[in-house]
């Protein structure tokens, strides 16, 4: 029975994390792989492909630490964000 995880399960879930993300920003080469005005990403490939190679439960951490690092990369954009906005409105006033 397996407790925990080995160094190669967070190697490879850190891997498909680097991958979303990655695959977040291609986006479809071919014309005729827009639907309605919508890109296809590879992201939805690599959340499958996490969930075939990991398993259910390591394939489902994977991708709840990708949503949590993108709510933590939200958090500080938006922070940095309204700190250069701010400076903006005190230097104009």
């Amino acid at each position: 029975m397996k407790t925990g995880l080995r160094t190669i399960d967070l190697t490879l879930a850190g891997m498909f994390v680097a991958l979303m993300a990655v695959g977040a920003n291609i986006t479809s080469f071919v014309p005729f792989l827009v639907i309605g005005g919508v890109p296809i990403t590879l992201q939805t490939f690599f959340a499958i492909l996490a969930g075939a190679i990991l398993g259910s439960r390591l394939g489902a951490i994977t991708m709840a630490v990708y949503v949590f690092a993108g709510l933590m990369a939200y958090r500080l954009e938006h922070r940095v964000f309204a700190r250069s906005q701010f400076r903006k409105i005190n230097r104009a006033a």
